[in-house]
């Protein structure tokens, strides 16, 4: 659908569409509290509630591209996507749209865990300005400039076995060889817009086109933010 490297098919498709491990639009009906997956097998949960209205959920206004898009309410609530990773490599790439409504204190807005190894690490724009935050819960600066809210930001982390890089709209933010950083060998849990446990996710905002990709760091020489949906 777009053209960014040899990661994508002159057609359209995805190379590495057998190693998705999730793809959510987030195409589906406002309300709908829990989305689905358009590829992969991971297993998505709402980690807090839904409440009538429902600001947890899926609102088509918050949409990047086409419908849909997940409004955080902050706090433990969010999107929580996991999946049992033993005996995959270890290589992986994040990648979502996000877009502030409020900027916390903590401002937490994506955060990494295992069974394993527990928090791993977490994104934060608190009180607008971005973070690193490691697995102490210790805020590393980054290059990323200020965070505005109503203004979407492409985020992608990716991993090549020793070196985790963050890339805020195609530019490298931050870059750490700090263990742990690995996704492999147990149940890895992600969440958009809530703590899996690592707290502090108190700002809100929504979220597009979020894709995890187990076993390939799709970005090794960085990478041309994308114009469309990831192909299904």
């Amino acid at each position: 659908m777009f053209t960014r490297g040899p990661a994508f098919l002159s057609s359209g498709g995805d190379e590495y569409a057998g190693s998705v491990l999730a793809l959510l639009h987030f195409a589906e009906a406002d309300g709908t509290a829990t989305t689905a997956n358009a590829l992969g097998s991971a297993t998505i949960t709402n980690d807090g509630s839904a409440s009538a209205p429902a600001t947890n959920a899926v609102k088509s206004a918050s949409a990047k591209f086409g419908a849909g898009g997940w409004l955080s309410a902050g706090g433990s609530t969010g999107l929580k996507v996991s999946k049992n990773t033993a005996g995959l490599t270890a290589p992986y790439t994040l990648e979502f749209f996000v877009k502030f409504a409020t900027l916390g204190g903590f401002g937490r807005f994506f955060n990494a865990a295992t069974s394993g190894s527990g928090i791993l690490y977490s994104l934060a724009a608190a009180a607008g300005a971005f973070y690193y935050v490691d697995a102490t819960g210790t805020n590393q600066t980054t290059t990323g400039g200020t965070a505005t809210t109503g203004v979407w930001y492409h985020f992608a982390i990716t991993y090549d076995g020793t070196t985790l890089k963050v890339y805020k709209d195609g530019a490298q933010i931050y870059s750490t060889t700090a263990s742990p950083l690995s996704l492999n060998g147990t149940v890895a849990s992600l969440g958009l817009g809530c703590s899996v446990g690592a707290g502090g996710a108190d700002g809100t905002a929504s979220f597009d086109e979020f894709r995890w990709t187990q076993g390939v760091n799709r970005y090794p020489s960085g990478l041309t933010v994308p114009s469309t949906e990831y192909p299904s």
